[in-house]
């Protein structure tokens, strides 16, 4: 039982991991989209 209740709780672990992943992937896509309207802006 206590293999089975390990198994959950990384699964869970990388479950939230993935999701931390993704979230962040998405910070920097908005991150660059700014910098290059600013780089842009700076240079126009």
């Amino acid at each position: 039982q206590a293999a089975k209740d390990l198994q959950d709780v990384m699964e869970s672990l990388i479950e939230t991991k993935r999701r931390i992943i993704s979230e962040s992937e998405k910070l920097d896509d908005d991150i660059d989209s700014t910098s290059e309207l600013i780089f842009a802006q700076n240079h126009g």
